[in-house]
C-alpha cells in the first residue's frame, strides 16, 4: 500500500468526559470500568470512540515496524482496510490531535 491520504486540521481538541457522553454509547462500552469510563472519550465527526479503541502505532508485539507514514501518531483504529483514524496525545494527555487516512 502506498502512503494514504492523512487529513486533520492538526487542531488540539479537549478529551470528554464520560458525562458527556450520551447513555446509549456508554451502554457500548459496558467492559470499561468506572475510572476508565470516567475520561478518554473522542467525539470525532459526529461519532463516539474511547482512547481503548486505538491500537498503538508503535507496539513490540503487534506493530513492532509501523510504516513510516504512521511514526508521528501514537495510535490508530482502522475502519476498513484502506481507512481509519490516527490520534495523537499531547503531552498533557488532556489534549489530542485526530485525522482520517485514506489509503
Amino acid at each position: 500500500m502506498s502512503n494514504p491520504k492523512i487529513i486533520t486540521n492538526n487542531h488540539e481538541r479537549h478529551f470528554r468526559y464520560g458525562y458527556e457522553v450520551p447513555d446509549e454509547v456508554r451502554g457500548w462500552y459496558d467492559w470499561l470500568d468506572e475510572d476508565e469510563a470516567h475520561d478518554g472519550w473522542i467525539e470525532y465527526k459526529g461519532h463516539w470512540s474511547h482512547l481503548s479503541d486505538y491500537l498503538a502505532v508503535h507496539n513490540e508485539f503487534h506493530n513492532p515496524n509501523p510504516p513510516d507514514w504512521m511514526i508521528d501518531w501514537h495510535g490508530y483504529n482502522s475502519d476498513s482496510f484502506f481507512s481509519g483514524t490516527l490520534i495523537r496525545v499531547q503531552d498533557d494527555c488532556e489534549t489530542y490531535q485526530i485525522a482520517t487516512y485514506i489509503g
